[in-house]
């Protein structure tokens, strides 16, 4: 009497991220943004005040005289 032993493997279910994975990527993703957010550059002031010691000379940014644009 012979006996034949069936070996195929059950087949390997693949759903990609499914639902955990898109949970977990919706959590993570306001850590990341946060992060490029408080990296970014504050805009400068409105306007600067700037004390100069008598006897100085000033000059703007763009060589004028004060008062600066």
């Amino acid at each position: 009497m012979s006996t034949t032993i069936d070996r195929r493997e059950a087949p390997v279910s693949r759903k990609g991220l499914g639902v955990k994975g898109v949970a977990i990527a919706l959590l993570l993703l306001p850590l990341f943004l946060a992060g490029c957010i408080s990296s970014s550059s504050p805009s400068p002031p409105a306007s600067t005040t700037v004390v100069v010691p008598s006897g100085a000379t000033a000059v703007c940014a763009d060589g004028t005289a004060p008062p600066c644009r």
